[in-house]
């Protein structure tokens, strides 16, 4: 997985292309978990540093700095849904195949 695909999506400010890239990755990678004896995925950054500064490294979030989500905040939700049971650590050994 390539920091390619976040890097263009939040450069030309592609909310949606984002969500796809969260989905894709997090697919991707929970494909392989067990094959390369993966434990844990962790989110990057929660919100952005700074929603109106165009530069990608601000806006990395899954939120706007102001916490209102965006695209990819819903894709992740439902994907942590889809895979974790209720109530398991989040620990990554908890998850459902």
């Amino acid at each position: 997985m390539s920091i390619l695909g976040l890097w263009r999506a939040s450069r030309s400010g592609d909310i949606e292309g984002y969500a796809e890239f969260v989905r894709n990755a997090i697919q991707r990678y929970g494909a392989i978990t067990r094959t390369l004896n993966i434990a844990a995925y962790q989110l990057f950054s929660l919100r952005d540093a700074n929603s109106s500064n165009p530069d990608m490294f601000h806006q990395f979030g899954i939120m706007t700095d102001a916490y209102l989500p965006k695209p990819a905040y819903s894709v992740f939700k439902d994907l942590l849904t889809e895979h974790v049971r209720p109530g398991a650590a989040l620990n990554g050994t908890e998850a459902r195949n």
